[in-house]
């Protein structure tokens, strides 16, 4: 399965959390992925800028223009495969935030992990949504948001446990 991973220790923590360490990865996720698609826009514009002169270079351009493009293009080729993978691990978190039960559990965990918003964002936009949120009260969402991933988390390791002993028969 696509959430099976091994758990890292967290901060703060003597365990391991591989539910919490599996969200966190689409923050990352997200940023690589924003990352990524702003250097796809700079190599594109590259290749987009050494493209024309071929056409006005005696001889259709030189070797070095040949060269530059042709790494520019497997550059951008990579960055594309790095950004599919990135929104392949956000898609996933965001399918497994969809699972858990509670719309206010589901709703911080996306905004936390998926969208990548710091905790006064998260705060912001749940009291955009309801009125009356207090931090304390986010905090404590989210600490039975977690609760619930763990559980969905255990079941999900559970089926891909017991399918995989069914598979091996």
């Amino acid at each position: 399965s696509a959430l099976r991973g091994k758990g890292v220790m967290n901060m703060g923590s003597n365990k391991p959390d591989p539910a919490r360490d599996f969200l966190q990865s689409a923050s990352k996720a997200h940023v690589d992925a924003c990352t990524l698609r702003r250097k796809i826009e700079r190599l594109t514009a590259q290749i987009e800028r050494i493209t024309p002169t071929y056409s006005l270079a005696p001889g259709g351009g030189s070797t070095d223009r040949d060269a530059a493009l042709v790494t520019l293009a497997d550059l951008s080729r990579e960055y594309q495969r790095k950004l599919v993978k990135a929104e392949c691990v956000e898609a996933q978190v965001s399918a497994f935030v969809a699972t858990i039960p509670g719309e206010d559990n589901r709703e911080v965990l996306y905004l936390r992990y998926c969208e990548g918003l710091s905790w006064p964002q998260v705060l912001h936009a749940m009291q955009a949504d309801r009125c009356c949120y207090s931090e304390r009260h986010m905090y404590r969402i989210h600490g039975r948001a977690l609760a619930e991933a763990r559980i969905k988390w255990e079941e999900i390791q559970n089926e891909d446990n017991q399918n995989n002993e069914t598979g091996d028969s």
